[in-house]
Order: C-alpha cells, then sequence, then structure tokens
C-alpha cells in the first residue's frame, strides 16, 4: 500500500458513493485502521448521510465535499 510508504501521512479520504460501497466501509475503516494506526479517515460521499453516519462506518471524520476534505 503506497500509504505505508508516505512519511507524515496525516489523513486519507474515502469516497463512498454507493449503498453496496457503505455496506463495504466498516471493513475498509478497520483494514485501514489496523494498517495506518494515528491516520485520520475522512469518510463522505454521495452515500454518506452526515456526520453520525460517517463515524458509523468506522471514520474518525466526515467531509461532505472535496472542498471540506482539503
Amino acid at each position: 500500500m503506497l500509504a505505508l510508504l508516505s512519511p507524515g501521512l496525516s489523513a486519507i479520504g474515502v469516497s463512498i458513493s454507493s449503498p453496496e460501497g457503505a455496506e463495504a466501509a466498516p471493513a475498509l475503516c478497520a483494514a485501514l485502521r489496523e494498517a495506518l494506526p494515528g491516520v485520520s479517515i475522512v469518510v463522505g460521499g454521495n452515500a454518506v448521510e452526515g456526520r453520525e453516519h460517517a463515524l458509523a462506518l468506522g471514520a474518525t471524520h466526515y467531509a461532505g465535499s472535496a472542498r471540506e476534505f482539503a
């Protein structure tokens, strides 16, 4: 995984655009948390209904748009 080779990585963004993606998100977030301890996982996208939904999927933060992520 390229992220493992990126010193100083502080966050990784996950965009979820479909209900199927939302179903897979908890496993993805858990794998990211295990592989990248201390790195924020920012979740957003059309299939994410807001901050509480993003957190329930395993995110540490929510971004309602790419601009909010940046």
